[in-house]
């Protein structure tokens, strides 16, 4: 069935029908094409339908088109492919029947804009990060990150750029894990100077492409005093990690209070050493009861007065 446009221009693409046991091949052409064809019906006529191969359905002058409509319209944005492309790319602003299963241009699109560094040969999977935080402390800038399958990466190299010209390298970090969650403490941030940070991580085949993008300054707190850094995970659900530091052995409580000023648990309550802390609040009050879902502080007293961090607990 040749099925003609009744609207001069380029045909709409996309027919349907609604008995999926009946097969109908179809072909549509423009109206020009239909009244030349029309034309010849008394005489007889013997149409043969090929794809041109030098016409590319949604390419102008060898570049692919984007959506951009000349009034807004409901999914509309020039992060889509254009509808006039032929099978549908898997970007245009909706799906139709002519959508196909494979990667498209997309993800060359994807890696020209800098979504994974370096492309990864066809067949390959890119490694995937479900985690990255940067923050700011006294002794440094602490990184945080978590791999959905950090078997796939032979190598993580943490690299900073300076916000003032831009150019990354690889810094040297001392590494740690939090769980399932890997840190990594650059030392050599200056205090008071904001630094952009990523990851480039390299897969068993050698493969490198670039994760993660954040900004983090050193807060410059003096090191000889006492330290209490921000609790992780912030916004928690189950609980948080507490982290202090003492400057010398003293006495020192640790409790949670709520926004009311109240204590509804306390940590430590008594001697503790001096050098690094670390204790785990598991979202419970003193009554073995769940926290109820709101902000809470940290409170921290030693003999150098009270310090406080905040924490969201959501449920």
């Amino acid at each position: 069935m040749v099925v003609a446009d009744t609207m001069p221009g380029c045909p709409a693409l996309g027919m349907s029908g609604v008995d999926p046991t009946i097969t109908i091949p179809t072909f549509r052409i423009t109206t020009d094409d239909a009244a030349t064809i029309k034309s010849q019906l008394a005489t007889g006529v013997n149409v043969s339908m090929l794809f041109d191969p030098a016409l590319d359905a949604g390419m102008n002058e060898g570049r692919l088109m984007v959506y951009t409509p000349t009034v807004l319209a409901t999914g509309s944005s020039v992060s889509h492919w254009d509808i006039s492309a032929n099978p549908s790319l898997l970007l245009e602003p909706a799906a139709t029947s002519i959508l196909h299963d494979t990667v498209d241009l997309t993800l060359d699109h994807f890696e020209d804009i800098g979504w994974f560094g370096t492309p990864a040969p066809c067949g390959t999977a890119a490694v995937e990060m479900t985690f990255f935080q940067v923050e700011g402390r006294d002794d440094g800038i602490l990184l945080r990150w978590r791999l959905a399958h950090p078997e796939e990466a032979a190598a993580v190299t943490v690299e900073r750029a300076d916000q003032a010209d831009g150019l990354w390298g690889a810094i040297q970090v001392t590494l740690g894990h939090d769980g399932d969650v890997v840190t990594a403490l650059d030392t050599s941030a200056e205090p008071g100077h904001e630094y952009l940070y990523r990851l480039r991580v390299t897969d068993a085949s050698g493969n490198a492409q670039i994760l993660g993008l954040a900004s983090g300054r050193r807060t410059g707190t003096d090191a000889s005093g006492v330290v209490l850094r921000a609790p992780y995970p912030n916004p928690t659900r189950e609980g948080v990690s507490v982290e202090f530091r003492l400057p010398r052995a003293e006495y020192v409580r640790v409790s949670i209070v709520d926004v009311t000023g109240r204590a509804i648990r306390t940590l430590q309550d008594g001697m503790l050493l001096a050098g690094g802390h670390v204790m785990q609040w598991n979202g419970l009050t003193a009554t073995g009861a769940e926290a109820s879902p709101g902000v809470y502080l940290v409170s921290l007293r030693t003999s150098e007065g009270v310090r406080t961090r905040r924490i969201a607990v959501s449920r």
